[in-house]
């Protein structure tokens, strides 16, 4: 479970889930761990009465999670079909990306975040009320800013549709998405395939088959998406700075700081 690097972690500061339901997703468990450090209870005070806070904020937690989802079962088992966001994280460290990714999301506005791993190594499935191109400029903002707050996350890429992975379902959504491609624009459809049969190149000529754009496979003004997960796909139309790669950007900032650092040590010579 993630903590606030502003708390001292001791076994006496423990919070214990014996009393949470046995059927309470482990997930939500940990989400609520922050939840509770982070938007219940003062991590620098100590609480008169620790036991009572705790069953308010779950209840509290509950109420909020359970108004964004179908039901409290649908909440239970999370199987969540309806993302605008996927995050890459390192291979087993995605229960952590996880708390990290919500924690991240409440400080840029979103106390509604709902967030799932996916039986794909390596990758979790973001719904958040943001919109998601907004989401990723924010913390790309507070990845300059904070940079120590990115321990686990390693890439955030925005969704805008989600349909069955059928190629009939993908041409209808790359035509929705298509007014986006302005006119003078060129776009490359760029597909991240997993656990499906479909080809990349069936799927690529589906989705481009009716956009009326010319085609720069080397350096496009746009970029169709196509996030392939099992069954469902993601569909979005990007720039290529829309994808927030938080190696990449640490790279260009170190980069950045050691050219400022030549040209001051030029100057001063």
């Amino acid at each position: 479970m993630c903590r606030s690097r502003r708390e001292k972690s001791s076994k006496n500061d423990r919070i214990s889930f014996v009393n949470v339901p046995f059927n309470f997703h482990r997930l939500h468990r940990e989400h609520f761990y922050n939840y509770f450090l982070h938007h219940v209870r003062d991590p620098v005070s100590e609480t008169q009465n620790r036991k009572s806070d705790f069953h308010i904020a779950l209840n509290k937690y509950l109420k909020i999670v359970e108004s964004t989802t179908r039901s409290r079962q649908w909440v239970f088992e999370m199987v969540l079909t309806d993302f605008n966001l996927l995050v890459s994280t390192s291979r087993g460290n995605e229960s952590k990306a996880c708390s990290e990714v919500w924690f991240l999301l409440g400080e840029i506005g979103d106390r509604e975040t709902i967030v799932e791993k996916t039986h794909i190594s390596g990758l979790i499935v973001v719904k958040t009320v943001l919109d998601p191109f907004k989401a990723i400029a924010d913390l790309r903002r507070m990845l300059e800013e904070r940079p120590w707050e990115f321990r686990y996350t390693l890439k955030v890429t925005p969704v805008e549709v989600v349909v069955p992975t059928r190629l009939e379902e993908m041409r209808q959504a790359s035509v929705a998405l298509a007014s986006k491609i302005m006119e003078n624009e060129t776009f490359r459809v760029t597909v991240e395939k997993r656990h499906t049969e479909l080809s990349t190149e069936h799927i690529i000529e589906a989705v481009a088959e009716r956009i009326n754009r010319k085609v720069d496979l080397s350096n496009p003004d746009k970029i169709v998406l196509v996030e392939v997960l099992g069954g469902l796909t993601g569909i979005s139309v990007i720039k290529p700075t829309d994808i927030l790669s938080v190696m990449k950007e640490r790279k260009n900032r170190l980069a950045l700081r050691k050219q400022e650092g030549g040209t001051f040590n030029q100057e001063a010579g």
